[in-house]
């Protein structure tokens, strides 16, 4: 639903996913999932897009998510975003 919100008022050209099958990282906005992510081997082409090109993230649900994961995604691919919730 996030998602397709996002689609909706800021259009599918600057909106992307990551999870659930799609990988389409290298847009201005991508809603993703914290398992997607979490599979994402080091030094892959969309780990380090998300390293080096992630300026903001925000972090839905962080209390049901498993500790490596959070982790994983807030302490080591999202490291280097200035802004994070």
């Amino acid at each position: 639903q996030l998602y397709e919100d996002f689609v909706y008022h800021f259009g599918k050209k600057f909106v992307g996913k990551y999870g659930d099958g799609k990988k389409q990282f290298n847009k201005r906005i991508v809603v993703a999932t914290a398992q997607g992510l979490a599979r994402l081997e080091e030094d892959s082409e969309a780990f380090n897009y998300f390293k080096e090109n992630t300026e903001c993230i925000i972090f839905d649900e962080s209390h049901t998510t498993p500790a490596n994961t959070f982790d994983k995604v807030c302490n080591s691919i999202f490291s280097n975003a200035p802004y994070r919730w």
